[in-house]
């Protein structure tokens, strides 16, 4: 009788490690076989098998808040996409002419984004000259002289004529130091300067009001 009971016990431990391995692995579906009887050894498959559904309600607990999490970081890359679009809006201002003017900083993922958008302007519209207009950039470092530089690049094997206005003192004499070639930039101080020079560069002579008007009484 002894044996018997023996090779029972021994038969439900192999079970119970079996159970314990398959939840090792992974598989949270497994359970041990309670016999019913009500001894030690089916208090001890009992209890593995409650820890088999704690695991497996912790296991699809966690994988909903992967699943939720996944769609919130896609949302936020929506958003960031949006975001960036907005932040990079290009005006076109006149027939052949195109505005960008920058806020803020000017990062790789965002330069990128202003050359496609440029590009795209002047493919789709026959830009002859592109005005970028840094008034709102708060410094201008070597970083965000050269992402200009590269756009501008770009700009100009496309036929595009490139002018850069709004630097304003602190950010021309931060300029001045840094080791960038802009001899292929026309550079305006302000944005109206830069569109003076664009309808001039298109062929186009602007009169000032103010200027036309002065000499009246």
């Amino acid at each position: 009788m002894s044996g018997g009971n023996d090779d029972e016990r021994s038969s439900s431990l192999g079970q119970v490690l079996d159970v314990v391995m398959q939840l090792a692995a992974g598989d949270f579906s497994a359970r041990a076989n309670v016999s019913g009887r009500g001894d030690e050894m089916d208090a001890l498959m009992a209890g593995v098998n409650m820890l088999a559904e704690e695991m497996a309600s912790k296991f699809e607990d966690n994988a909903r808040l992967v699943r939720a999490l996944e769609e919130n970081m896609e949302a936020m890359a929506v958003q960031h996409r949006t975001i960036m679009s907005l932040s990079t809006p290009s005006l076109l201002v006149w027939k052949g002419i195109v505005v960008l003017p920058l806020i803020g900083m000017l990062d790789a993922t965002r330069a990128q984004n202003l050359s496609a958008e440029l590009l795209n302007r002047v493919e789709r519209y026959a830009t002859d000259v592109v005005i970028i207009d840094v008034t709102g950039v708060a410094e201008v470092d070597t970083t965000t002289a050269n992402h200009l530089l590269n756009a501008f690049a770009a700009l100009q094997l496309l036929g595009a004529k490139c002018i850069l206005t709004g630097l304003g003192p602190a950010n021309a004499r931060k300029m001045a130091t840094l080791e960038v070639d802009l001899s292929s930039i026309a550079i305006r101080g302000t944005l109206h300067d830069g569109l003076k020079l664009a309808f001039s560069m298109t062929g186009r002579h602007v009169h000032e009001r103010g200027a036309r008007e002065g000499g009246k009484p």
